[in-house]
């Protein structure tokens, strides 16, 4: 019998006489007051030693990961930031949130992750790299302050937090100051965080050859490639350096012993040119679509997870360790009890299947193009059930086992296996339960998401 939640105490909520319960099995949310989630748009899991022990050294990246509960198999909904964080906020996967292509916007009534904190009393913050995070996205929904565009007075008068250029306009700066400024006395809070810096890592100098290389328009020599990659890495560099402030902030603060902090991509950053698996959007393949998910906070300890978890998860699972109902039509289901070494993984009577899929965009002759379907449906699915990983787009077909096969170098979509469950499968998640709402993209927008190359 697991612990009840409490808001005694956590030591006194563990020692329950006649409850089942002792200092090894606390129950799922115990400790738990407040949430930050930090998005690192474009982060590979392979550039972290945690998935690959060849990758780099990331001194404070590594020192958290020795001590999160570390997700081998989290996959994302999307190859690209917009439907991907939508999918994040909603418990959705995009056939069903609508936020499928630039120029849609969540609905008005759509529940995200921060509106039920927000009617929970949670003090709601997020400081984003903007572009296809905007707040005109639908973004903002229920935060009390996002981006920086509401005004200071009348919110932390003591912080001084400023737009990108002046005082405390780096991301990291911006979280620091925050979390120095909350006290034991406030509310909890939920902090969002999102990055591009690593996404941009092919616009450190500008350089329109660099831009030509990532979207296919161009051939470029190994050299380049090898420079594209040396840019990946510094900016992974530079990242570490912030998310470090960031845990010091924590650790000075307190915080870490109420906080839970989870850190993901919305998709990964291909680098395999020979291969034609180059940047991300418009493809569904397993360097893109399988994120890194690191957790950790209060009676959490390092260990790693195998299950298969989905960037949809994270809101039911947020909201059971809150102690939150959350919507049961949700795709997303709750790994809570995952995170626990003395919790045994969810029970389902059917293994779980998981979907990516693709609206936007597609890559032709080795250029990825924008892709306009005059039904909306989905250019291409993903499904993922157990090992086997499977694609569908138009009528080619992939099929992968990526415990055997994780570099997914072996189709065995010719194979003796049959298709069939998987075709079923796509079909049903190729439509549009919701088609999301239409919005405008103004002139400064557009240039925004065309510096990204999200717009040519």
């Amino acid at each position: 019998m697991m612990c009840p939640k409490t808001s005694v105490p956590v030591l006194a909520s563990l020692l329950v006489v006649g409850q089942g319960c002792s200092l090894l099995e606390p129950s799922p949310g115990a400790g738990v007051e407040n949430v930050i989630v930090l998005s690192v748009d474009a982060l590979t899991r392979r550039a972290l030693s945690t998935y690959d022990p060849a990758a780099n050294e990331l001194p404070h990246l590594d020192r958290f990961s020795r001590g999160a509960v570390v997700f081998t198999n989290a996959f994302t909904s999307a190859s690209w930031t917009l439907p991907a964080h939508a999918s994040l906020f909603t418990g959705l996967y995009p056939d069903r949130h609508g936020l499928v292509r630039p120029g849609k916007k969540l609905a008005k009534d759509q529940k995200t992750l921060t509106t039920l904190l927000h009617e929970r009393g949670f003090e709601t913050v997020g400081f984003t790299g903007g572009e296809f995070l905007m707040g005109s996205f639908g973004f903002g929904k229920g935060f009390e302050r996002y981006d920086g565009r509401t005004a200071s007075r009348g919110w932390r008068p003591s912080l001084r937090l400023h737009q990108a250029g002046s005082e405390d306009g780096e991301l990291f700066d911006r979280a620091v100051a925050y979390l120095r400024d909350v006290g034991r006395g406030d509310r909890p809070f939920f902090l969002f965080l999102h990055t591009y810096y690593v996404h941009d890592y092919y616009k450190s100098d500008e350089s329109e050859e660099l831009k030509e290389c990532i979207l296919g328009t161009k051939g470029c020599s190994p050299a380049v490639w090898d420079d594209l990659r040396e840019r990946y890495d510094q900016r992974l560099r530079d990242f570490d350096d912030g998310f470090g402030r960031l845990l010091a902030a924590m650790e000075k603060t307190g915080l870490d012993e109420s906080t839970l902090l989870i850190v993901l991509s919305d998709h990964g950053e291909g680098f395999e040119p020979e291969r034609g698996r180059i940047h991300h959007a418009g493809r569904l393949q397993e360097d893109v679509i399988r994120i890194p998910l690191l957790v950790a906070g209060p009676h959490l300890s390092h260990r790693v997870v195998d299950e298969n978890v989905s960037l949809v998860d994270v809101l039911p699972t947020v909201a059971e360790l809150l102690g939150i109902p959350a919507d049961e039509s949700l795709d997303g289901v709750s790994f809570a009890k995952s995170l626990y070494r003395a919790s045994s993984p969810r029970q389902s009577t059917q293994p779980r299947t998981l979907f990516a899929m693709e609206h936007a965009y597609r890559w032709q002759d080795g250029k990825r193009i924008g892709f306009r379907a005059a039904d909306e449906r989905a250019t291409s699915v993903a499904v993922i059930h157990r090992n086997l990983y499977y694609i569908r787009e138009g009528d080619r077909e992939e099929l992968y086992d990526i415990k055997a096969d994780p570099e997914q170098e072996r189709d065995l979509a010719r194979g003796s296996l049959d298709l069939t469950p998987f075709r079923d499968a796509a079909k049903k998640r190729d439509g549009f339960e919701v088609g999301g709402e239409a919005m405008q993209i103004d002139r400064e927008l557009e240039d925004r998401l065309r510096s990204l190359g999200y717009i040519r």
